[in-house]
């Protein structure tokens, strides 16, 4: 019984960890560090594309690649002598196109985990390991049946959920921490950020005022 049960075990096991949800990995642009850098006028600005899926987090990397939308840690500093604010009269380029900064709240919702799929695993609440033997007569018979779903169902359902939202919800947390949108920059001042681009691939990115 115990080699049987081991082996259901074994066959089970690789199904529920390739499909568990996932913790998420603050990116913390602070400390990250920047190898593309450019300076426009008065400003220096830094990036950092592929933050999710170097930090661990590839369940929204993945959605990242699907939805065309990556998430790029910035550094911004202002050598300027007069204040400025971001995605206003500071403004992102792709070469001479300007680049779109998506809100928090959207990037979010097009990358966030799922969270109810993983109802789909409430019925193997139902699940019982049914153990055979034979009687006197030679006939199958059932020795005993252990239920073993009603600790599994619940347990990775709402395990999974747990997680899943928990995930979200730090995710959530840190797009709104390091959003720049509206930010003002004072001169001398270093930002950090993290901004959602609609993008396939990983374009160039620069940063120009454009008024004055």
């Amino acid at each position: 019984m115990r080699k049987r049960l081991l082996f259901i075990c074994l066959a089970i096991a690789p199904l529920l960890f390739t499909h568990c949800a996932s913790t998420y990995k603050p990116i913390m642009p602070q400390k990250l560090s920047y190898n593309n850098n450019s300076t426009e006028g008065p400003i220096a600005f830094s990036y950092q594309h592929g933050t999710l899926r170097m930090l661990g987090n590839k369940k929204y990397a993945k959605k990242e690649d699907r939805k065309g939308i990556r998430v790029v840690a910035i550094k911004i500093t202002n050598n300027w002598d007069r204040t400025v604010t971001f995605n206003q009269d500071l403004k992102l380029y792709n070469g001479n196109n300007e680049v779109v900064v998506l809100a928090p709240e959207y990037v979010h919702q097009q990358l966030k985990q799922g969270v109810a799929i993983y109802l789909l695993y409430a019925p193997l609440t139902f699940t019982r390991l049914v153990f055979y033997g034979t009687d006197a007569s030679g006939r199958t018979t059932v020795n005993s049946r252990i239920p073993i779903g009603l600790a599994l169902g619940p347990g990775i359902t709402i395990g999974n959920m747990a997680v899943a939202g928990t995930a979200n919800k730090r995710f959530m947390e840190e797009l709104r921490t390091y959003n720049l949108i509206g930010r003002q920059l004072q001169p001398g001042e270093t930002v950090y950020g993290l901004i959602g681009v609609q993008d396939f691939t990983f374009n160039a990115l620069s940063a120009k005022i454009v008024s004055q």
